[in-house]
């Protein structure tokens, strides 16, 4: 189950190129700001995983501000802001709901396709893009992607691959709900339960 829980961060960094608490702020949405400068980069083995941090100074486009969790009736919509829009970085969002783990990436064509049980799919309805107004990913999920379940935990992350010697993977990423990190994560984390509006 470990394997698979990183299969959905591995899956991020590899399309790549490859605290505060969350305050809701009506019973279908929640706002998590995070901290500044908090990109955290790792540099890896490919084949067993293990590694070390390494200096992500200055690093902006892969640095999460603030995010904000609407989930009504017929849609789950995230806005996430970064300090910077970068081209190579990649966002996504976690979703746990009916004892599940779904994991949303958006696609070249501006859709969404997401990653559960072993399993990749595109997510009929689905939209993701970017707001250079405001510095911002946007993702609109349907409901149905996620099992259309009454409550649900949302979590939101940002990756983008950097250049490694041979043999070795390295990738600078954001999680939403960490505050840095010690070590590559399986995946990103979820916040408090969201009731659907």
């Amino acid at each position: 189950m470990k394997e698979l829980r990183r299969t959905g961060l591995a899956a991020l960094v590899v399309s790549t190129s490859l605290g505060l608490a969350a305050t809701p702020a009506r019973a279908d949405q929640a706002v998590r700001v995070d901290a500044v400068g908090d990109a955290t980069a790792f540099v890896y083995d490919i084949f067993t995983a293990e590694g070390s941090v390494a200096d992500s100074v200055g690093e902006t486009g892969a640095d999460i501000v603030r995010v904000r969790f609407s989930f009504n009736r017929h849609h789950l919509v995230v806005v996430g802001r970064v300090r910077h829009l970068d081209p190579r970085v990649r966002a996504a969002v976690g979703i746990g709901a009916g004892g599940h783990r779904y994991d949303a990436q958006s696609t070249r064509d501006g859709g969404v396709r997401v990653f559960v049980k072993g399993s990749l799919s595109r997510c009929v309805g689905g939209s993701a893009g970017t707001v250079t107004r405001t510095q911002s990913y946007k993702f609109v999920i349907p409901v149905d992607c996620f099992g259309s379940p009454l409550e649900a935990r949302f979590g939101f992350g940002v990756a983008r691959a950097l250049a490694a010697p041979e043999d070795q993977a390295a990738v600078v990423f954001d999680d939403a709900h960490r505050d840095g990190a010690r070590k590559l994560p399986d995946q990103f984390r979820l916040g408090a339960p969201v009731k659907r509006g």
